[in-house]
């Protein structure tokens, strides 16, 4: 079985999501944010980016993410790809920029 799920965002959504792909089910989601550290630094979005937990004045992700791969779209043909969620989020809560790829129609892209 495969779900799609347009706006993971009011609250429960993400609870929800996490317990259907936990127990199997394949999903595609979307959310608002415009990178991915958008995501993982709104509260709502943290059941599915690892069950983030706040520890003082840090945060830390305690499970894995709930999906693999996250798609930023940028704009018109333009997506940056995080093909490692959890390594993703683990930089994004240390403040340093996730390794990602560009692909699509960026200026000075290099496919070769």
């Amino acid at each position: 079985m495969f779900i799609a799920v347009d706006e993971i965002g009011h609250h429960g959504d993400a609870d929800a999501v996490a317990s259907t792909v936990d127990r199997g089910v394949g999903m595609v989601a979307t959310c608002h944010g415009e990178t991915l550290a958008n995501v993982v630094n709104t509260p709502t979005f943290w059941p599915v980016m690892g069950a983030i937990r706040e520890h003082g004045l840090e945060r830390q992700r305690r499970t894995e993410a709930t999906f693999d791969v996250a798609v930023e779209v940028r704009g018109v043909g333009r997506f940056v790809v995080h093909d490692r969620v959890s390594q993703a989020v683990d930089e994004v809560l240390a403040g340093r920029e996730p390794r990602s790829i560009r692909v699509g129609n960026w200026p000075n892209l290099r496919t070769g």
